[in-house]
């Protein structure tokens, strides 16, 4: 048969084992999200080892949950698994809306339908009665070669941005004799969630003084109260930030954003302006950047604040989609004092009073599992 026929024929049967539409989600799911990483903690049943052709047969599926700072298990309550076929609408497995665990969802003997070439989609969907949250980097690094990428997408259509991983297990090796299914054992990777009642801000060194002399004024504080954790305070809890301003008050005791005239003044005008906002943090055992890192400093003189800081995603901003907030991770020997927020401020000279008092307020939005949000506020106080 001449070559330029069998060229075509390779290129027909192509068309049909991988459809266009098949390899464009593919790509696009391999391209979203993931880092470097070698050994998965759960190696699955079955070596990859099938090079010429996708494996089309049942997968007997097994998921648990490990907690990531040390990959011992732990219970990711009050969240929903489900898996999706290629199609990422068809449902191959649902661990159900429960509220008593899926420690071990145990999907069990999943059958491929056509087109699947070993392609699924895992979904986390978190419910009201969330307990933690799956890091989504860790998760794949540690299920190599099975997760490939990971996305977000509202699976369920209640307007929640839901985590999906893409399982490709199209390189298990084919059936051999005697066997039903090739198994699968999957350890997706979790922190657990910082409740509302304890994240505080505390301040480092300290109170800024003198201000009616021109220059730059630097206050830091700390993200602190955080839950006793087992290795040290707050090691291995995740906390959500969604939102981050700097904003005007009316009294020093005012616990939210209000009209002042004189910061209103000052920070328009721009004898008072921030230069410089910042909050992060670097993991002690990975050595990964947490936290938004250096943020806006711009005077909203409409609003009277500077937004520092806002959960987005792609560039779509929602504080109440959990899985566009910013992590603030406490990973195993991370010192408690780890997450520190830097405001610097430059004035001009005099524009501040000598020894009057003048103040602005921090007030930050966290999220929790179940897309609620809870806040946390610290009063600055100058002095000129």
């Amino acid at each position: 048969m001449d070559w330029k026929v069998w060229i075509l024929v390779i290129l027909v049967v192509g068309y049909f084992v991988y459809t266009p539409e098949q390899v464009f989600v593919n790509n696009l799911m391999h391209g979203v999200g993931g880092a470097g990483g070698n050994t998965p903690v759960t190696p699955g049943g079955g070596a990859p080892a099938n090079p010429n052709s996708p494996y089309t047969g049942p997968v007997y599926l097994n998921v648990t949950d490990q907690w990531a700072i040390d990959q011992s298990g732990l219970q990711l309550l009050g969240a929903n698994y489900v898996l999706y076929h290629h199609d990422l609408a068809s449902v191959a497995y649902s661990s159900g809306t429960t509220y008593s665990g899926i420690k071990n969802s145990n999907a069990g003997a999943i059958s491929q339908v056509t087109g699947d070439n070993g392609v699924f989609y895992l979904a986390v969907e978190y419910l009201t009665q969330t307990t933690a949250y799956i890091d989504p980097s860790v998760t794949m690094n540690l299920n190599k070669p099975f997760i490939t990428g990971y996305m977000l997408r509202d699976m369920d259509n209640n307007g929640q941005q839901d985590l999906v991983f893409t399982l490709d297990f199209s390189t298990l090796a084919p059936l051999s004799a005697g066997m039903s299914y090739q198994i699968v054992n999957l350890a997706l990777q979790i922190w657990k969630y910082q409740t509302t009642t304890t994240p505080a801000f505390t301040i480092i060194g300290a109170a800024l003084t003198g201000m009616t002399t021109a220059g730059t004024y630097t206050w830091q504080y700390y993200i602190s109260g955080w839950t006793a954790g087992t290795y040290l305070g707050g090691t291995g809890y995740d906390l959500k930030l969604a939102k981050l301003v700097l904003c005007s008050i009316s009294t020093q005791g005012a616990t939210s954003c209000s009209t002042n005239s004189t910061m209103q003044g000052l920070m328009t005008g721009g004898t008072l302006q921030v230069t410089k906002a910042s909050l992060s943090a670097v993991g002690a055992q990975s050595g990964k950047s947490y936290g938004p890192g250096t943020m806006a400093t711009s005077w909203d003189a409409a609003n009277q604040m500077v937004l520092m800081f806002q959960a987005n995603s792609g560039g779509t901003t929602d504080v109440t989609q959990v899985n566009y907030a910013s992590d603030l991770i406490m990973e195993r020997q991370q010192p408690p004092t780890s997450y520190v927020l830097t405001i610097s401020f430059k004035t001009a000279s005099g524009a501040l009073t000598a020894s009057s008092l003048y103040f602005l307020l921090i007030y930050a939005t966290f999220d929790t599992p179940a897309a609620s949000t809870f806040s946390k506020y610290v009063t600055i106080t100058m002095t000129g």
